[in-house]
């Protein structure tokens, strides 16, 4: 029989329905059909005879088929003898030796058939079991096959991918779709951190890009530290994972290590959110494989891609070198530019001129630093946008831009690429065109003195290289300007210095107050070439400012003169408190000045500058500064001169004040305040002249007290002194102003009373003495009675001089006293 015929005859239905029966259950079957046989053979044999014995291969057959040939062989020898026992119990008396010839002959037969019938079953089988054997043969090598030919189909495409991003990208994918899984990711190895780093996810449930696990932490981990794949059957109860998958819906994973010989570089994921259980050895062989494969692959395009860097870096430093020379050709130029001038004017111009060497434009500018404030010194603009310049002065405060407050703050250059899009952009009508921005902080020494900017119409024309470039070039022009700077302060020091030596020597010559302080106006008027400009000082009460020297500007309103309340003055409020100058930009508008605002708008005040008069740490007046053309920011070089005439004007008045307290002293009796001798004759000696030239009266009193030594003798010296300040008080109060009151020397008194005659001495003489005696004077405790006796005299043609008539007082007095004291006696 062929291999065809023996694989049909096993799997005949009969044999194959058999087959899926259980041993005691084919034994079952065997018995059954054996005791079918029996009742057949009882219920034909009486009508057929012995010849139904044919029918036992029915059983045997079935038992061949059920159990194999030793089955077949067992019950035909079993059918054999239920045959010879059927034959003795139907017709055993009948049987003949023929009839036994014939049973035995059967039962060879019989023996034969389940024999071969048996073995045709077994044979059957293992044909069949070899055939199937060499199918899944067959399809193991087919499916081999086939994954070889997907490897290598992959190993070709990730091997021909030498950008990483998307070779990592494929190798994922390709990985996924070669061990039939819905998702995965690659984990590269940062070995100097000792981290993984998910670089790629392909179809993962939530954004997990970056993340970072160490060695050994979850599975990737644990892959990366062994160096050997490893598998979980279900990821979503497994407690090995890292904390951030918690809560992830992964099934059965399967990670392998990406190793390049024993050097583990990454770890690729598949993953399933599906199926559970483990991967098959197969896949796990397969995917070792290809990971492998993926390992050579990634290094190869690290490799080339760190070649392609270094390619691209050698190109970069030999265009930054290139470039790098005609920027140090172009700052050299510029630098041997620059040092043919300090004039700042012509260095801001040679400085916009040749910026566009390093950095092309459409516009340029340079901004300098005033304080908080910025100030645009200098504008060039390319012929096409020339339109643009401006024709106003223009000052901002540094925070209100914050591109400006940027580079302050950092010291580095910033870059605007398009200034629609760009919300740090402050929009001016002026610089509406400007598309493209890029600026670079002026730096000397580490401060920031100002700002070189560049503009263009050009969105995203300037870049960083623009800005390194710019701001090599704005230090090297910072520095220019600063000694520009330096060599303009030290000229304007010089010509300070020579202005303040000229107001010095003009405000220090023997002359009158006001005349010294209208020189310090003038001279500041001229130094700072101002409108105009006034000083004010105090008055005695301190409750108002007078106006005391005054430079009018041609057709101005005169000031000398005008009180200025202090009462809701916030200006001087400001001064009184800081001691300090006050500028004022807006003086039309300020509200420092809002209580003087007539005079601000009368005088036609733009801008003013306020200077405290300061004398001894208080302030005694100011000098005001006004500027009336248009505003003005008062420099501090400015200031500093203002202040300095300021202080030179305060130390004017008060060796004023000194003078004038010294001669006073010079002239007063320290213990009554009255004048003293010196004090009275030079008083009175103007007096005397003035009465014989105009011929108009004059009166003196000579006055003495009686007794005076006996008072310092009961009382003490003490009570004598106290006596003399006294009597000098009442004195006074009993005069005019104008009258001179002064201690002869000693108790002796002397009172000149201009425009008076005799007749009118006498009754002020009479008043006086009559003052000291009616009120004694106490002294500790104790009340001293004094009397005194006056001697009246009025100026003649014979009294030509002050002690001619003073002693005709006094010959008056030594009447009042040999006449019995305490009265009043004449000539």
């Amino acid at each position: 029989m062929s291999m065809r015929a023996f694989d049909r005859f096993g799997k005949t239905p009969v044999n194959g329905w058999v087959k899926r029966l259980s041993m005691p259950a084919r034994l079952v079957l065997w018995v059954g059909v054996a005791l079918f046989y029996a009742l057949a053979y009882l219920a034909l044999q009486p009508a057929l005879g012995s010849g139904v014995a044919i029918l036992s291969v029915i059983p045997v057959g079935v038992a061949a088929l059920a159990i194999g040939m030793w089955g077949g062989a067992f019950s035909s020898l079993l059918l054999s003898a239920m045959n010879l026992l059927l034959l003795l119990h139907t017709d055993g008396e009948n049987i003949t030796g023929e009839l036994w010839l014939s049973g035995v002959a059967g039962t060879v037969l019989l023996f034969a058939c389940g024999v071969l019938v048996g073995r045709l079953r077994d044979l059957g089988l293992q044909v069949q079991e070899e055939l199937a054997h060499h199918q899944t043969l067959e399809r193991d090598l087919a499916r081999k096959a086939r994954e070889l030919e997907a490897l290598y189909r992959t190993s070709l495409e990730i091997n021909a991918q030498m950008n990483l991003k998307k070779l990592l990208e494929a190798v994922v994918e390709r990985a996924a779709r070669l061990l039939e899984t819905r998702m995965g990711g690659l984990y590269l190895l940062h070995p100097d951190e000792g981290e993984l780093e998910l670089v790629v996810s392909h179809n993962l449930p939530g954004n997990y890009q970056g993340t970072r696990l160490k060695l050994g932490e979850g599975l990737s981990g644990k892959v990366a530290q062994s160096g050997q794949p490893m598998m979980v059957e279900d990821y979503e109860t497994w407690e090995g994972k890292a904390d951030v998958y918690a809560g992830t819906t992964f099934r059965r994973v399967l990670a392998l290590p990406l190793k390049l010989g024993s050097r583990v570089i990454g770890v690729l994921n598949v993953t399933d959110d599906r199926r559970i259980g483990p991967f098959s050895q197969e896949e796990v062989r397969l995917g070792s494989l290809f990971a492998d494969q993926a390992a050579v692959a990634v290094e190869n395009a690290r490799l080339y891609e760190s070649s392609q860097l270094e390619i691209s870096e050698r190109r970069r430093m030999e265009q930054a070198e290139h470039e790098q020379r005609l920027l140090a050709e172009a700052l050299r130029d510029n630098a041997a530019a620059l040092a043919g001038t300090l004039q700042l004017d012509q260095v801001l111009d040679r400085i916009l001129e040749n910026v566009g060497w390093v950095v092309p434009h459409d516009a340029a500018n340079v901004m300098l630093l005033e304080g908080d404030s910025v100030r645009v010194v200098r504008y060039r603009f390319m012929p096409a946008y020339e339109r643009y310049n401006p024709t106003t002065d223009i000052h901002f405060s540094l925070e209100s831009i914050p591109n400006l407050q940027r580079m302050a703050s950092t010291g580095r250059p910033v870059v605007i690429a398009d200034t629609r899009n760009h919300p740090g952009w402050v929009v001016h009508p002026a610089a509406d065109w400007i598309r493209s921005y890029a600026g670079a902080p002026m730096r000397v020494r580490g401060q920031i003195v100002g700002f070189l900017n560049v503009d263009s119409a050009t969105p995203g024309f300037f870049d960083a290289g623009h800005a390194e470039r710019l701001l090599a070039f704005a230090d090297q022009a910072a520095l220019a300007i600063e000694n520009a700077r330096l060599f303009e302060e030290t000229a304007r020091r010089a010509r300070r210095l020579a202005l303040v030596n000229e107001i010095s020597t003009a405000i220090n010559q023997p002359m009158e107050l006001n005349a010294v302080l209208q020189a310090a106006v003038d001279g500041l008027v001229r130094a700072m070439n101002l409108s105009q400009a006034g000083l004010a000082l105090f008055d005695e009460n301190r409750q108002r400012l007078v106006v005391v020297a005054d430079h009018t500007a041609p057709g101005g309103m005169p000031a000398v003169g005008i009180e200025l309340q202090l009462e809701g003055n916030l200006s001087m409020d400001r001064i009184l408190s800081t001691r300090r100058s006050l500028a004022i930009f807006d003086a039309q508008h300020d509200p420092l000045l809002e209580s003087v605002r007539p005079v601000m708008k009368k005088r036609g005040v733009q801008s003013m500058l306020l200077v405290p008069i300061v004398i001894r740490g208080e302030v005694v007046g100011t000098i005001g500064c006004d500027a009336l053309d248009q505003p003005r920011h008062f420099s501090e070089g400015e200031i500093d001169l203002a202040e300095t005439i300021a202080n030179l004007t305060a130390v004017r008045i008060e060796q004023a004040r000194l003078f004038t307290q010294t001669q006073q002293l010079a002239i007063t009796d320290a213990l009554t305040g009255l004048y003293n001798r010196r004090g009275l004759f030079e008083l009175g000696h103007r007096e005397v002249e003035r009465a014989l030239r105009f011929q108009r009266p004059l009166a003196a009193v000579m006055i003495d007290i009686d007794h005076f030594k006996r008072v310092n003798d009961r009382y003490g010296h003490a009570a004598g002194d106290e006596v003399l300040r006294v009597l000098a008080d009442r004195m006074r109060s009993n005069v005019r102003e104008i009258d001179i009151v002064g201690r002869y020397g000693g108790e002796e008194f002397v009172i000149l009373l201009p425009e008076n005659s005799l007749k009118v001495a006498l009754q002020v003489a009479e008043r006086v003495r009559q003052g000291i005696v009616d009120s004694p004077i106490p002294f500790e405790g104790r009340w001293i009675k004094i009397t005194v006796s006056l001697g009246v005299a009025a100026a003649s043609q014979e009294t030509r001089d002050l002690a001619a008539l003073i002693e005709k007082a006094d010959r008056a007095l030594y009447g009042a006293k040999r006449s019995g004291r305490d009265r009043v006696s004449s000539q």
